[in-house]
């Protein structure tokens, strides 16, 4: 028998006062722009998820620092291109209601690289919106910077 925090798929990444994150989350809607087919909880649920792993990899309850890059990194509160906003409308589709649908997206952000200094992981941005578009990279792709 194993001692701890169960690992594997659906498990995410526990921290401390998670939850905090989507109060946060609630107080950046105003600044989030959602595309025709969206729904604020689905995005809700997406952001917090991200924010929360953000977070949790630094051992410590969410801040908003950590909403703000999470809705960045999905496009809500800057311009991205038309192909990953088509992307985002259908990968997050209905993740407020399943979580299968959040955890695949907010898994599909690299920990080590949601680790890093804010400025650090702005900078990687366009690559992780790739990462998360088009899937894990082979030898073509930089490694973040920073990482």
């Amino acid at each position: 028998m194993s001692v701890g925090q169960p690992e594997g798929p659906l498990f995410g990444n526990p921290g401390p006062n998670v939850g905090y994150a989507v109060k946060l989350v609630h107080q950046l809607m105003h600044d989030v722009a959602l595309a025709p087919g969206e729904h604020a909880h689905d995005v809700d649920a997406i952001v917090a998820g991200i924010a929360m792993k953000r977070a949790a990899s630094f051992g410590r309850a969410p801040m908003m620092d950590d909403v703000r890059i999470a809705a960045e990194l999905l496009g809500y509160t800057e311009s991205v291109p038309a192909d990953f906003v088509t992307w985002r409308v259908s990968a997050v589709h209905d993740a407020g209601h399943a979580y299968p649908v959040r955890r695949a997206v907010v898994d599909g952000v690299d920990e080590v690289y949601l680790k890093q200094p804010a400025a650090t992981v702005r900078e990687g941005m366009p690559l992780a919106r790739h990462r998360l578009q088009f899937g894990w990279p082979g030898p073509d792709l930089p490694e973040f910077p920073g990482v």
